[in-house]
């Protein structure tokens, strides 16, 4: 079985890591979607909404606007709040449409 190996901040080896697509940019949208921009240039809106739950200590906070407004990027390319509840890229492409 081939891992997947970190070469490089930009290079990646191993099985499914041709197509990466880090998030390089991040805007939220009305009803708790985010339109993300990927290193590829592709535009993508990511609906959060089915994620959140107010009975989960992590994603509860993200129920107030004010704190889903703080969204980031992290080091990989990743969503991240500042409770570090966050969503993989990948898992953000893979759910998003364009």
């Amino acid at each position: 079985m081939s891992a997947i190996r970190k070469i490089s901040d930009e290079a990646y080896v191993g099985p499914g890591w041709e197509n990466r697509h880090p998030i390089i940019e991040v805007n939220v949208l009305p009803s708790f979607q985010l339109l993300v921009t990927f290193e590829n240039g592709e535009k993508r809106t990511f609906d959060v909404q089915p994620f959140l739950n107010k009975e989960q200590l992590w994603t509860s906070p993200l129920l107030q606007p004010s704190y889903f407004k703080q969204v980031t990027i992290d080091e990989t390319g990743s969503l991240q709040w500042p409770n570090e509840f966050g969503f993989h890229w990948s898992t953000v492409y893979e759910k998003s449409t364009p």
